[in-house]
């Protein structure tokens, strides 16, 4: 440590360079690292839940389900709730059931003024939480008028909000450290 700070002192410009070399390759390293974090879903490996997305993947294909509720007057829930079905399932890979189809009623509408649409996304999980879910809540949040309000939640929705989340954090810590780390090489 003391032949470091010897040098330090000695040649502060060839530290210096060193250093912001350094951190210019660890930057280098990091780019897209946004890119390269994955999302998992939520089952726990070897749970009964697990087994079952396992048997049903096997025999249906793989496919991940998100929910929409919405809210509101009946009349309002019955225009635009279609309206919104028909523009989901307009995605590729998405399947939307509501309250409209034969027998789904009493289920999927449980009071007047409170409607759920079931939508299937036919893809992998990653696929479905990094481009489907985003996707789908644009699309909620873009055709869903007042009086009504839509809440859309589903595993790969939360997994696409953690990873955003998880994201945010990393690009303030480094906006954070970066400063911090300057003034502390430069003391």
């Amino acid at each position: 440590m003391r032949a470091l700070t010897r040098l330090s002192l000695r040649r502060p410009k060839v530290v210096l360079a060193s250093w912001w070399s350094v951190m210019g390759l660890l930057a280098l390293v990091g780019l897209g690292v946004q890119e390269r974090l994955h999302r998992a879903n939520l089952d726990i490996p070897g749970s009964q839940a697990d087994r079952a997305a396992d048997l049903a993947a096997e025999h249906f294909g793989e496919s991940n389900s998100l929910i929409v509720l919405l809210k509101g007057p009946p009349a309002e829930l019955e225009r635009q709730g279609i309206r919104l079905a028909k523009r989901l399932e307009s995605k590729p890979h998405v399947r939307v059931l509501g309250p409209w189809a034969p027998g789904a009623r009493g289920t999927l509408q449980p009071q007047p003024n409170k409607t759920l649409l079931l939508v299937r996304a036919d893809q992998p999980f990653e696929q479905v939480s990094r481009e489907i879910a985003p996707s789908l809540r644009e699309e909620v949040e873009r055709s869903v008028r007042p009086p009504l309000e839509a809440h859309l939640s589903g595993y790969p929705d939360a997994a696409a909000g953690i990873h955003q989340g998880s994201v945010d954090a990393l690009r303030h810590a480094e906006l954070t450290a970066a400063p911090l780390l300057m003034l502390i090489l430069l003391l």
